[in-house]
């Protein structure tokens, strides 16, 4: 394997990156062992094995994770919910206004319908059939 190789293997793989962060874990647990803080759930033991470890620290990570989409999910619904109503109320008011002006315009109607000679027209009617022979009123 040639420099070139191995150079684009350490670009590919991000190795100084994951270099660095095996020392800063390195560094942190002779930290904590040195401090005597050997209690705790995701504290490395000699008989722990490498997937409880990684569980211990990425299965609360995961249900918080949890928790919040199930937020988002719930404001989502929400929103939804809310989008839903406001188109309800935009339908209600325009059917309140269609019947406002129907009604607007019901009232023009009986207002004219009053103002008429509602004597004369009922006397007319009666003089009507009264002129039409019996067989043709039928």
């Amino acid at each position: 394997m040639d420099q070139a190789s191995c150079e684009t293997l350490f670009r590919d793989f991000d190795v100084r990156e994951s270099i660095n962060v095996l020392h800063h874990v390195v560094t942190d647990a002779r930290g904590r062992k040195q401090r005597d803080e050997t209690e705790g759930k995701d504290i490395w033991k000699v008989d722990l094995e490498p997937r409880a470890a990684v569980r211990a620290r990425t299965v609360p990570v995961l249900e918080a994770e949890v928790e919040r989409l199930k937020e988002t999910a719930t404001n989502e619904e929400n929103q939804a919910s809310f989008e839903q109503l406001k188109a309800n109320v935009r339908r209600q008011q325009e059917a309140d206004a269609e019947s406002a002006e129907l009604l607007k315009n019901f009232d023009e109607i009986y207002s004219r319908w009053r103002k008429l000679p509602h004597d004369e027209i009922s006397l007319w009617a009666l003089r009507s059939t009264d002129s039409i022979p019996p067989a043709q009123i039928l």
